[in-house]
């Protein structure tokens, strides 16, 4: 009897439920339609745009870790090879080339380690020329630039320490890579300038020239048709203000750089010309640059002055030579500490440089 009114009691509940299904099916129906109707033309700052800067995941991808491990890989193999021929010639650490003799050079090109360099460092090929591309409004042609950015690269893989990212003063090789590779670009401009000029008369002539473009293409007129009259009337400044900064030579408008939708007049390419060989029988009479040697040499000697622990971050921060009290001294394990002490070694070397220059 239990039984027979527990099956009832179910069957009655399923009734129920039987006949709220409808019901049910027609409210979810409704919202569904609703909300499709809704969302069917999105709002206007869906889109548009994100203005948010986005940023770069860590890639923690199988792939990107496999191709990780073998980057680290063939450094930590050159790096290897690096230092059995340093230490097979009796060389130095960290090699610098420049203190080398001649022997030591031949000895060290005959070596596989220039090889494994070259083979290591095209790998690279596109950083190399993306730091090119940044530098290229210049009258440097771009291959030049590419070169000289590779010899940066060789000479940070001579000088490079794995130790650097494990203690995290470095990323990666790249990163110890840039200022090396700015280093040797640098050298190049200023090998390559005929003039040196400050970057502050450097960004004033070239404002001005953007303006006088701007005010040229309002008047239907091109820029050289404005006198320096004319200019400094525009713009309210003194006459020969506006010569010095209009006609101020700077350097990506070399006579050598190819000029496209202008035509050069031959006799102002001439003349150009002749002023720029002018220039350079000038600086070939100088010195051989001895303000540069000057300054160089004092900076050295004020680098042999710093305390123990400031030679010491500074060494193994720019690959510099570290002698045996600098290398005996601890350094601070937190970054924050490291970074700290190296800004102080800076600043101490640039005051101990200039007192000496006094």
């Amino acid at each position: 009897m239990r039984k027979m009114l527990r099956l009832r009691c179910s069957l009655c509940n399923l009734c129920v439920l039987a006949k709220a299904m409808p019901k049910m099916t027609t409210d979810t129906t409704a919202d569904t339609t609703t909300a499709t109707t809704e969302t069917d033309t999105p709002p206007p700052s869906a889109l548009t745009p994100s203005k948010r800067r986005r940023v770069a995941k860590p890639a923690t991808s199988p792939r990107a870790l496999a191709a990780a491990r073998k980057r680290r890989g063939e450094l930590e193999t050159v790096l290897a090879i690096r230092d059995a021929e340093v230490s097979k010639l009796g060389l130095a650490k960290p090699l610098d080339r420049d203190k080398l003799t001649a022997q030591q050079r031949r000895q060290l090109d005959r070596s596989p380690y220039p090889k494994a360099a070259a083979t290591y460092l095209a790998t690279h090929e596109r950083w190399f020329q993306q730091i090119a591309h940044r530098a290229q409004a210049r009258h440097v042609p771009f291959e030049d630039l590419v070169q000289t950015a590779k010899i940066g690269g060789l000479r940070a893989l001579d000088k490079f320490n794995a130790d650097l990212v494990a203690s995290g003063l470095v990323t990666s090789f790249l990163s110890y890579a840039r200022w090396w590779v700015r280093c040797e670009i640098g050298k190049l401009f200023e090998d390559e300038s005929l003039v040196k000029i400050p970057a502050a008369a450097k960004k004033t002539a070239t404002d001005l020239r953007s303006r006088i473009d701007a005010e040229a293409a309002k008047l239907n007129r091109s820029p050289d048709s404005l006198t320096d009259d004319d200019v400094a009337a525009l713009f309210s400044m003194p006459l020969d203000k506006v010569k010095q900064y209009r006609h101020l030579h700077l350097g990506h408008e070399h006579p050598e750089v190819q000029t496209y939708g202008r035509s050069r007049n031959p006799e102002e390419a001439i003349a150009q010309t002749l002023v720029s060989q002018r220039l350079v029988d000038l600086q070939a009479e100088h010195d051989d640059d001895i303000a540069t040697k000057q300054r160089a040499g004092l900076i050295d000697a004020a680098y042999t002055r710093l305390p123990a622990r400031y030679r010491r971050v500074l060494a193994e921060m720019y690959g510099l030579e570290m002698d045996l009290e600098a290398a005996t001294v601890p350094l601070p394990e937190s970054e924050i500490g490291r970074k700290a002490m190296l800004t102080a070694a800076l600043g101490r070397l640039r005051s101990v440089a200039a007192r000496a220059e006094d």
